[in-house]
């Protein structure tokens, strides 16, 4: 990556999510997503997905149901990841139906669901393509994704959810 952070741009070039897929890694930045190629070990695509291939800051990429989606702080992106012309901004679009309001935080992939992480609130979203309440009442700062459990922050709380959302294990 060297060559990413020597050139000169007027962005900020702040990596803020890696999502390792296959022999691709994708890293969400303040002005769109790049693509690298770790095999190669080289940069293979920049993608600015906003409208006219405008700037967006990425939060986080996830890989759900063979899309590949893209959260920034109001809206979350999707293309489908077998799509040759991801390059292209006309071949994202944003999702028409977003759970709760505010600042999204993160988005990723948790077994069979994209787990959303809005304005503290968590919500889930499954095979059935609905978006769903997975809880509404604590105030999350923070979730991860740690082998096969789901790792939800509060300020003085951690949550610990395995596949099923049942908690297995809270600490303060």
């Amino acid at each position: 990556l060297p060559d990413y952070f020597n050139k000169q741009m007027s962005v900020d070039k702040s990596i803020n999510h890696i999502l390792f897929n296959g022999n691709k890694a994708f890293l969400s930045c303040n002005f769109g997503i790049l693509a690298l190629n770790t095999e190669k070990r080289e940069i293979k695509e920049t993608y600015y997905i906003g409208a006219n291939a405008t700037e967006v800051k990425v939060l986080s990429t996830s890989i759900f149901q063979n899309n590949i989606y893209a959260a920034s702080t109001s809206d979350v992106y999707v293309a489908s990841l077998s799509d040759p012309y991801l390059i292209s901004y006309e071949h994202w679009k944003k999702m028409s139906t977003l759970p709760g309001s505010g600042s999204i935080k993160m988005l990723l992939n948790f077994g069979d669901n994209l787990i959303l992480l809005r304005e503290g609130k968590l919500y889930k979203y499954g095979t059935d393509n609905v978006w769903t309440n997975l809880d509404v009442l604590n105030n999350y700062t923070n979730i991860v994704v740690a082998g096969d459990y789901l790792q939800c922050s509060t300020s003085t709380k951690n949550f610990l959810y395995n596949k099923q959302f049942t908690s297995v294990a809270i600490s303060n």
